[in-house]
């Protein structure tokens, strides 16, 4: 489907693609609300669909080319207002010139975004592990460890820990530890965007919400964005909820930061962080510290 001269495909080739990766539960639905509040772009999530269609192999262009335009017409309803963003109900407005890709899915995929042809940025939340797998935990409904060993299976592995790999693919395996391991296996992924020349930027969700319009400016100007007041009153732009039931409607706060300590026991915490590794260190994250360091 790539390069395919379609009126929804090429509405999407013709505008600069922003990939949002990484493990799920590190704040990839805040960077996405964030950037898609932007008056010139648009926002499209797990929900929509968006995952699925670049990873799909539909037998014509046709078939993509329908389905990418229900993708564009589910975004359409978590906007507020959204005839400024779109023309009609299943095409996006001239105004916007950047699609938000929210996708942590995507993060076994480097190859697929690669050969995407159109212009496209590639953004990696990290959050402190231990907070990712409090998280996980806390939505119980949601079989995170499951989706991943399964989309694990089906990707290449040559980027990914095989140590971790092995581990989580143990039936024994404690399901905190899984979930750890997962932040591992996804976070290691960055390099292979790095080595392929996607030039991932990589930040912290912790700064993101402790500083949003220095670390916001960071992330639009990666993305060939300008920082624009929507972006920091996101709430204002959306209704609804999004994935793990997060209000859109809902402003940036800091209550979430350490919250991994209702769900997780001291030892469960200490596991987390020693199977997260030294890419914990690498990105800013001590076990002992009740909050992350300053970056190396």
């Amino acid at each position: 489907m790539i390069g395919a001269a379609t009126p929804a495909i090429q509405g999407l080739l013709d505008r600069h693609l922003i990939f949002i990766l990484g493990c799920q539960r590190s704040g990839t639905t805040l960077t996405g609300q964030m950037l898609g509040a932007h008056p010139n772009a648009v926002l499209l999530d797990e929900p929509d669909g968006a995952p699925e269609w670049f990873l799909a192999n539909r037998p014509t262009i046709a078939d993509a080319e329908a389905a990418l335009s229900e993708v564009i017409a589910k975004s359409r309803s978590k906007y507020g207002d959204p005839d400024s963003r779109y023309s009609g109900s299943r095409a996006l407005a001239d105004s916007v010139t950047h699609v938000a890709i929210k996708a942590p899915n995507l993060t076994y995929w480097p190859k697929t975004i690669e050969a995407w042809s159109g212009p496209k940025s590639v953004i990696f939340p990290v959050r402190d592990p231990r907070a990712v797998a409090g998280s996980m935990m806390r939505l119980i409904e949601v079989d995170f460890v499951g989706r991943q060993t399964g989309l694990i299976r089906l990707a290449n592995r040559a980027a990914m820990p095989v140590d971790a790999v092995d581990e989580l693919m143990l039936a024994a395996t404690p399901l905190h530890v899984k979930r750890a391991l997962i932040w591992r296996i996804k976070n290691a992924m960055f390099d292979a965007f790095r080595e392929i020349g996607l030039a991932p930027l990589r930040f912290r969700y912790e700064d993101l919400v402790g500083s949003p319009a220095a670390t916001l400016a960071r992330i639009a100007d990666h993305a060939g964005l300008s920082l624009d007041p929507a972006m920091l009153e996101h709430h204002g732009v959306y209704t609804g909820y999004g994935p793990g039931r997060t209000s859109r409607e809902r402003a940036v706060d800091k209550s979430s930061l350490q919250s991994w300590r209702d769900w997780l026991t001291e030892e469960q915490a200490t596991e987390v962080a020693a199977r997260a590794g030294p890419l914990a260190d690498a990105v800013g994250y001590r076990a002992a510290e009740a909050s992350p360091r300053a970056p190396p």
